[in-house]
């Protein structure tokens, strides 16, 4: 099995990443929070990695049943910090997600 690594989103990646998000959007409906449609254009997508490329703290959370999700992001470098009741809203129901975080290691961030 190949293993993971994710590195550091570039401005670069917003064509490809809008062209994902679009392509899966409605896969992974069941899963996602509720989205407006600007979320899903490279306009969107490049205001995204321009925020992130700002960020000393990545935060990431997933479903509680999502063991998989959160066995990737132990393996690239997020810490598990917590469990936040009834976080996000997800086919309608408030779901409990388990929260990871990841911080930067420089110091100009």
């Amino acid at each position: 099995m190949t293993k993971l690594r994710i590195r550091l989103v570039e401005l670069s990646d917003a064509d490809e990443l809008a062209a994902l998000l679009v392509a899966s959007r409605e896969h992974l409906e069941p899963w996602e929070p509720t989205r407006g449609d600007d979320y899903f254009t490279l306009t969107g997508q490049r205001t995204v990695i321009e925020k992130a490329l700002r960020l000393h703290r990545l935060e990431a959370g997933t479903l509680v049943h999502s063991v998989a999700s959160q066995k990737a992001l132990l393996a690239n470098g997020f810490e598990r910090y917590g469990l936040a009741p009834k976080l996000v809203k997800i086919a309608g129901v408030w779901q409990d997600h388990v929260l990871y975080q990841a911080l930067t290691d420089d110091p100009t961030v």
